[in-house]
């Protein structure tokens, strides 16, 4: 079943020990994507990855690509975009699975209808204990800030089960480190 009027934009990271990590995006367009639509998106995407996430991943993690998908039918245009930009942070790194987290808010409150973002590669100077410092819980909070504000089209959270997208009304970014795991279906 084609997606109507969304575009999926996944941030594919590498992590210490060539463990990888992808975010997805959806975006809610109103109309099939363009190639200069996919270049828009790719620029805000990066442009919020090192305005606000750069400097506080360790070195041996890279943005590496986002695959930037046009989900309006089954043969909508797909672009890859190769980066491969590393973290600045100094200091010893966080194990792999732990991360930081955002919380995606709609106006529903159904489990179909909230979205996550787990960011790993923080490193050790970012901790306080079991929370993060001040200077990641607010990067974090400007680059999903900057998602909200700055795309040409509506952040979302986009339903597998019903195709249906909800435009995104807020996120929170969670003060307590989580962990982060391959994702199974039935988990």
């Amino acid at each position: 079943m084609p997606f109507y009027d969304a575009y999926e934009v996944v941030v594919h990271y590498s992590l210490p020990d060539a463990e990888q990590a992808v975010n997805i995006f959806h975006v809610l367009g109103d109309t099939a994507l363009l190639e200069g639509g996919a270049d828009a998106l790719n620029t805000i995407f990066t442009d919020a990855y090192n305005a606000h996430l750069k400097a506080l991943q360790h070195p041996s993690v890279r943005f590496d690509q986002l695959t930037i998908t046009d989900l309006n039918t089954d043969t909508g245009l797909q672009k890859v975009y190769v980066h491969g930009i590393a973290g600045t942070a100094g200091g010893q790194p966080m194990p792999n699975q732990i991360a930081a987290l955002i919380s995606w808010k709609t106006a529903y409150r159904t489990r179909n209808y909230r979205g996550r973002s787990y960011i790993a590669g923080f490193t050790e100077s970012n901790s306080d204990g079991n929370y993060m410092n001040e200077t990641v819980r607010s990067g974090l909070s400007a680059y999903a800030l900057q998602l909200e504000t700055n795309l040409p089209a509506t952040l979302g959270v986009l339903s597998r089960k019903t195709g249906l997208g909800r435009p995104i009304t807020g996120h929170s970014v969670n003060t307590n480190w989580k962990t982060m795991r391959r994702r199974t279906a039935g988990h």
